[in-house]
């Protein structure tokens, strides 16, 4: 696990991913929705490798649409944990 050292203090509370795969909030998002779903929320049409790309260059702009769409969208684990 890559935060060992910390999961002893008792005033801090590791919420992540298990997947070193899952690098990126963004590869986490692809993971857990389908792209179908996220290229009709960011009005594209890419394959899951440009998909990838456009969200990690366009952070902000991912984010805001994400958060003002009306469809559904699944959240990774690790951050329902935070909240």
């Amino acid at each position: 696990m890559r935060y060992k050292d910390y999961i002893d203090d008792e005033n801090i509370n590791i919420c992540c991913d298990n997947d070193n795969e899952l690098y990126t909030l963004e590869k986490h998002i692809l993971n857990v929705n389908n792209i179908e779903n996220l290229n009709r929320i960011f009005n594209t049409s890419l394959s899951e490798s440009k998909l990838l790309k456009y969200m990690i260059r366009n952070k902000t702009e991912c984010a805001l649409r994400i958060f003002e769409c009306d469809g559904e969208i699944e959240i990774p684990e690790y951050i329902n944990e935070v909240l």
